[in-house]
């Protein structure tokens, strides 16, 4: 059976770690995908070709790889390395302990929120207190995208068993 060359690239993109991180070779990737061939997944990995979006979706869910889609956003496309947060693998306990915290958080600042929602006029220390709570917000989200990973990957794990 053949089973590919070993690569010996010291720099592999992310595409080519999910890849090997799966077992596959790239035949075995590109018959999965089904509409991505062995040579275009050879020029993605190789940086030698743009990724489309569906081949990054489609690449998650062949490679049985929760965060490639996350990787992709937050290292390889502008704009999702300005707007989407890196997800961590962590456990739920983690998870909801920081939840936990932002929600102590954010209940402290509950009354500078509503003053500084309804005073017409800007009161002092206002910017500092949305701010604060737009930094809470985003962490609060991360988390929300954390859990639904942890979800993914248990839906995963019962397509396997």
């Amino acid at each position: 059976m053949y089973m590919g060359r070993k690569s010996l690239k010291k720099q592999k993109s992310i595409y080519q770690l999910s890849r090997e991180q799966a077992g596959l070779t790239r035949r075995a990737a590109a018959d999965r995908l089904g509409f991505v061939s062995e040579g275009r997944i050879e020029k993605i990995e190789g940086g030698k070709s743009q990724i489309d979006p569906a081949e990054v979706l489609a690449m998650e869910d062949a490679y049985k790889d929760s965060v490639l889609v996350n990787r992709h956003c937050t290292h390889q496309c502008p704009i999702g390395m300005k707007t989407v947060p890196v997800l961590r693998k962590r456990t739920p306990a983690e998870i909801v302990l920081e939840v936990l915290s932002l929600s102590d958080t954010l209940n402290g600042l509950q009354t500078g929120l509503i003053a500084g929602g309804y005073d017409p006029q800007w009161p002092a220390g206002r910017e500092a207190v949305f701010s604060q709570a737009a930094e809470v917000l985003t962490a609060l989200g991360r988390c929300g995208g954390e859990i639904r990973l942890l979800l993914r990957e248990e839906e995963q794990e019962h397509e396997k068993n």
